[in-house]
């Protein structure tokens, strides 16, 4: 699995919902290690809050990801990410990882699926 994703890649990891009740999670940070199918991830974690209706950014720890779960969305960012700038833009149905800059990726049909 190593070839797959390497040491210092950055990632957005979206946890999709197996019950509707479940909590919204994803995360976005640095790969630190991967063997057999797990990833180690120094990442921050961003939980929807039904009371507000956003997501809210939790505080960087490492967090352990199953590559080979088909409940964990993987998309390897650009290397040039800074993952402390990373944040959501919410703006009508869309919603958007952004560092504020230049970086913009589209997230909105996970959140339209209801992941």
């Amino acid at each position: 699995m190593s070839d797959v994703l390497s040491a210092g890649e950055v990632v957005h990891v979206v946890c999709r919902r197996r019950f509707a009740d479940d909590v919204r999670r994803h995360m976005v940070g640095e790969v630190m290690f991967v063997d057999n199918g797990v990833a180690r991830i120094d990442a921050f974690l961003f939980v929807y809050d039904r009371s507000t209706g956003h997501f809210i950014r939790r505080p960087r720890m490492d967090r352990v990801v199953a590559l080979t779960d088909s409940a964990n969305v993987v998309t390897i960012l650009p290397p040039r990410i800074d993952v402390e700038s990373l944040d959501y833009a919410e703006g009508g149905p869309k919603l958007t990882l952004t560092d504020g800059g230049d970086f913009e990726m589209d997230i909105s049909e996970f959140a339209a699926s209801g992941t």
